[in-house]
């Protein structure tokens, strides 16, 4: 079996959730939620969204990998190690600035 080349744990305890990213694969477990493995060689995109919580004084940052099929998130406030795991997602996939100016202005 490969070593992940980053791992990534929730910061909360009550997730359970856990990231491996391979240089082939990413696998997602969790656990209530069924292992999801994301190929590297099937991402067609990503997208980077700057949020900002209406009544705190909170910011982060979402990262989303798109696929044809399915797509995945993390942001920086759940993440211990998110810009390790950022740029181990993104690395070599184009980013999808079109997608995210649509995201950004459905949200405001």
């Amino acid at each position: 079996m490969d070593t992940p080349t980053v791992s990534g744990q929730k910061r909360s305890s009550l997730y359970f959730n856990k990231v491996d990213i391979y240089s082939d694969r990413i696998e997602i477990k969790g656990l209530l939620l069924p292992k999801k493995v994301i190929l590297r060689d099937e991402i067609t995109s990503w997208t980077e969204i700057n949020k900002k919580h209406k009544s705190a004084n909170i910011n982060w940052v979402e990262v989303t990998v798109y696929t044809n099929k399915t797509k995945y998130m993390i942001n920086s406030l759940h993440w211990q190690n998110f810009n390790e795991m950022k740029e181990a997602l993104t690395e070599g996939k184009t980013r999808d600035t079109a997608k995210e100016k649509k995201i950004y202005d459905s949200i405001w």
